[in-house]
């Protein structure tokens, strides 16, 4: 169980204590251990089809990311390899 000595004041003295196992039974006897329990809701034509197209949406932003970092990686790591030289001008150590 999560306690706040003072919950009036913003600051972190919070105080975590162990929950006798009484009270994880009585809890879960109410429904209560794990938020409240709605039922689903009815799908509707319309809302099948939401998800799906959400579903879909999501799929080919994951593919085309999966797919288009990576050649975009290669593309600029290409870009600096066949740059050349350096325009600035380079020191150089001499061994003396």
């Amino acid at each position: 169980m999560r306690t706040d000595v003072s919950p009036d004041v913003v600051d972190d003295d919070i105080r975590w204590h162990r929950a006798p196992r009484s009270l994880f039974g009585q809890l879960a006897r109410d429904g209560k251990l794990f938020g409240p329990q709605r039922a689903a809701p009815v799908s509707t034509g319309r809302a099948a089809r939401e998800r799906a197209e959400w579903a879909l949406a999501g799929v080919a932003a994951g593919l085309l990311m999966g797919a288009g970092i990576p050649w975009c990686r290669r593309r600029a790591a290409t870009r600096r390899e066949n740059a050349g030289s350096p325009r600035e001008p380079r020191q150089e150590l001499v061994d003396l």
